[in-house]
């Protein structure tokens, strides 16, 4: 395997796990990213919405990019 094909292989399992995350397992994305004692705050679920978008964008700019 060269060592492009390793760097490869490594950013789809990165990118994948972040689709995972951040599409697939939200409620545990709230979980990760903010502390139990604050969790009852209604900003926390809009904040990590706001976050998936973020990230989705992102990934959307690299993947027109390439």
């Amino acid at each position: 395997m060269r060592f492009s094909d390793f760097i490869l292989l490594l950013n789809t399992l990165w990118f994948g796990g972040a689709f995972i995350q951040f599409s697939i397992a939200q409620g545990n994305t709230l979980k990760i990213l903010v502390p139990r004692e604050e969790r009852g705050n209604p900003l926390a679920p809009t904040g990590c919405d706001d976050l998936i978008v973020i990230v989705g964008q992102v990934g959307k700019q690299i993947g027109q990019s390439l």
